[in-house]
């Protein structure tokens, strides 16, 4: 009974196995059949006439062998074989770390080299802000801009089409009357030309587009721009907003490798000075926010938020939970957590040190002071701020 339910399960797991064996039985060849010397081939013939018992546990079976009314059993030794040679090891294919060979490769371009000068949301902001400029001396002084490219945008300027506006498939549902609906496309459609005739952002300017001699004879002339800088209230900026259009316009002079004449940058810099007092005034008379940059993260949130990760218990609940308590711990931003390898944490007595290489205040890496590791220690007390018990 036992024999018959062993049989039965061996059949049962060969069955199984036939489906999705000989995939992968294929991949390997059979070895030579094995190479028996003299002695074992006279052996062979020897017991070629004995019978032979199998069993189920693979054990080598007795032989009986009569010698007059004794009996004994003697275990037949197995025949000796020759060793098939097993396959050989598939050799370790090494990890490639994708984003280090990116970064390789953008160093061997002189253009990426270029553009890695500043953050990509840099250039953007210094290509959007260069276009309002443009667009504004076409709108109030074009004798500040090339003819050539004058007549262009007179000419792009005469083609919009108006009509999904005016003539709209459905009913438009905002607060804009049509009149700003048409302003607000116009100034999008001439603005995207205008972008394009700049050229791609941190890049050299490919075309002449404000004449600059001309536009930096006298400061007033950027400062009429900055006056219209407003809010739709009508209320004033931030200092540092202002700040950032005078930034803007000397990347433009980059971009165009112009030198303003002598006295341009002390005599602009005054006006910006009255420009970021009254601003500041402003804000001190209840304009607008008094804060600056983002609110802190209160610590009663910021434990809540690690409880009800691992609540979640799903892969991304605990990414979540480990990424917030590892940015806290470091007291870094989510750009410098995310570039955190493995080979960075290192234990140092009762606790884990990360140093960083890159950071917002810090991209060239030459300040030694600011690459000094930063350290993690564990918070018995509490779980739900331990970077121990986030990280298990």
């Amino acid at each position: 009974m036992l024999r018959s339910s062993q049989e039965q399960r061996r059949q049962r797991l060969a069955a199984a196995l036939d489906t999705t064996g000989d995939a992968f039985a294929a991949q390997f060849p059979e070895p030579a059949p094995a190479v028996q010397g003299p002695t074992a081939v006279e052996e062979n013939n020897t017991n070629a006439g004995e019978e032979e018992h199998n069993y189920d546990d693979g054990a080598a079976a007795p032989m009986d062998v009569n010698n007059g009314d004794a009996r004994e059993e003697v275990e037949r030794d197995p025949i000796p074989q020759v060793a098939a040679a097993a396959p050989p090891a598939a050799a370790a294919v090494p990890l490639i770390n994708l984003n280090l060979e990116a970064i390789r490769q953008r160093f061997k371009d002189p253009r990426e080299i270029l553009l890695s000068s500043r953050g990509d949301s840099t250039f953007c902001n210094h290509q959007r802000e260069n276009t309002k400029l443009i667009f504004y001396l076409y709108e109030n002084n074009h004798q500040f801009l090339y003819d050539e490219f004058y007549r262009e945008l007179r000419q792009v300027d005469s083609i919009i089409n108006y009509d999904h506006i005016t003539h709209p498939r459905r009913r438009y549902r905002g607060d804009l009357t049509e009149e700003e609906r048409i302003a607000k496309h116009r100034e999008k459609y001439l603005r995207t030309h205008i972008c394009t005739v700049l050229g791609e952002a941190g890049t050299r300017a490919t075309r002449q587009t404000i004449n600059l001699d001309a536009f930096t004879n006298d400061p007033e002339h950027f400062i009429n721009f900055i006056t219209t800088r407003i809010k739709e209230t009508g209320g004033l900026m931030k200092p540092g907003v202002y700040g950032g259009y005078k930034s803007n316009l000397m990347f433009l002079f980059k971009r165009y490798k112009y030198i303003p004449r002598a006295g341009y940058g002390v005599e602009l810099k005054e006006y910006m000075d009255g420009v970021k007092r009254i601003a500041n005034e402003a804000r001190a008379a209840g304009e607008g926010d008094i804060h600056d940059g983002a609110r802190p993260l209160p610590w009663p949130l910021y434990l809540d938020m690690n409880d009800w990760f691992m609540e979640e218990g799903t892969e991304m609940g605990v990414y979540g939970g480990f990424f917030s308590s590892f940015t806290v711990n470091l007291a870094c931003r989510g750009d410098n957590t995310k570039q955190v390898c493995v080979k960075h944490v290192m234990p140092a007595g009762d606790s884990f040190m990360v140093p960083f290489s890159h950071e917002k205040c810090n991209q060239a890496g030459d300040d030694m002071t600011m690459r000094l590791p930063r350290h993690i220690y564990a918070n018995a007390m509490d779980a739900s701020a331990d970077f121990v018990n986030q990280t298990a």
